[in-house]
């Protein structure tokens, strides 16, 4: 459970306000099943009117979670402003441009499939897990995305990450939506010390 007093400085509205947020989540090591549920909003504010929540789920599954090796499967869904609370949704550069931008509309939902496959790799010093994703939006968005993610092998040893994601964006078939279609490659990398 989280609470968190804000001050919005004109990106959406102007005024401080009172932001709660909780979650449960529950892990099964022996079955490899996780669940997470999250909500959060906006309790009260200066400005009439001004509303933001959002709740999510991630139901995930890794028969061996004390390894990035073998299979990983994860679900996730969402609806409205980003549901973790902090300082990340509550300065979202993400949230507060859509709010100033839609203020009489909340967020559409989401729904995102990944499965991925950790593979040991350069003399098992190495975990390679190639990953295929599904998403898609209210706004009729698809998202198809494949992936590379490279690790060290040793689970005490996250020095480093590396993925590479190509992803293929269209409209939703039969969804009318005017998304272009697109595509895009991502390099990421995070060191950590």
């Amino acid at each position: 459970l989280e609470v968190g007093l804000r001050h919005d400085g004109g990106d959406a509205e102007t005024g401080a306000g009172v932001d709660i947020g909780g979650g449960v989540a529950y892990a099964d090591p022996a079955s490899g099943l996780t669940l997470d549920l999250r909500a959060r909003g906006l309790v009260a504010h200066e400005a009439s009117g001004f509303r933001e929540w959002g709740v999510s789920g991630r139901l995930g599954y890794d028969p061996d979670p004390s390894s990035e090796r073998g299979l990983a499967l994860s679900l996730t869904t969402g609806h409205g402003a980003q549901a973790t609370g902090g300082a990340d949704a509550l300065l979202g550069r993400t949230t507060l441009e859509w709010l100033a931008a839609n203020e009489d509309t909340p967020p559409g939902g989401h729904l995102d499939a990944q499965l991925g496959y950790g593979l040991p790799l350069f003399g098992d010093r190495f975990t390679g897990t190639p990953n295929l994703g599904l998403g898609l939006s209210d706004g009729g968005a698809r998202d198809w995305r494949i992936g590379w993610r490279l690790v060290p092998a040793g689970r005490g040893d996250r020095g480093f990450e590396v993925n590479l994601d190509a992803i293929h964006r269209a409209p939703a078939r039969g969804s009318g939506s005017d998304v272009p279609t697109g595509h895009g490659v991502m390099l990421r990398g995070t060191v950590r010390r």
